[in-house]
């Protein structure tokens, strides 16, 4: 039986695949130095703090930084897919149920979140609530939530400025319902809480060791 995951180095070709195809088929062209960072950042962060804990594989947490955001190797607005959803699905058909799981996961710390405040599209996230109500989370998925949210694009941040730069981007969205005042405030509350949690987990303030000041 696999191990759920790749091992770092597919996990990277995995990733290279996937930045070629993004630049060669969606209108952000060859250079994505934000989602290139952010991957790159999450899978560091990632391996830094599972370092820090008894109970995570930090080879694990990397691939699973690396590999969280697959599904935007595609445009969703071109697509008019939901990138968790993509990544899942892409995932599963490798094999790689951990990864298929982490590509959902990171965008809902609650699995049971409302399907109307999230900003895309209510099929879609119904679609994710259906998957997520069969999995059970872990330290990887709560890990990688954490520094997902640690990451805005190329420029590293803490968990209050993140919840306000969602919620400015998706209002500015037309294509989407936004992020009302309630999930803005339910997307910080889960950011200290994730915080908190691996703060004491690592037994240091994880800001200082990603450092963010």
């Amino acid at each position: 039986m696999g191990l759920g995951y790749p091992l770092r180095e597919e996990a990277e070709q995995l990733w290279q695949e996937g930045m070629d195809y993004r630049a060669k088929n969606t209108p952000y062209g060859p250079n994505s130095p934000a989602y290139i960072v952010h991957t790159q950042n999450v899978a560091k962060f990632a391996y830094k703090i599972a370092e820090k804990t008894k109970a995570l594989n930090p080879e694990k947490a990397y691939v699973l930084g690396l590999l969280h955001d697959y599904g935007k190797r595609i445009s969703e607005r071109k697509a008019n897919v939901f990138h968790g959803l993509e990544g899942y699905h892409a995932m599963i058909s490798f094999g790689y149920s951990d990864v298929a799981k982490i590509c959902l996961t990171h965008t809902f710390p609650n699995k049971d979140f409302p399907v109307d405040a999230i900003g895309y599209p209510r099929d879609w996230m119904m679609e994710a609530k259906q998957i997520l109500n069969n999995v059970e989370y872990d330290d990887y998925d709560r890990l990688i939530q954490f520094c997902d949210k640690l990451s805005d694009g190329a420029e590293i941040v803490s968990i209050e400025k993140r919840a306000t730069l969602i919620r400015d981007r998706y209002n500015s969205r037309k294509e989407y319902s936004g992020i009302s005042e309630e999930r803005y405030e339910t997307l910080l509350s889960e950011g200290l809480f994730l915080k908190k949690y691996f703060d004491e987990a690592c037994g240091e303030d994880t800001y200082k060791l990603i450092g963010i000041k």
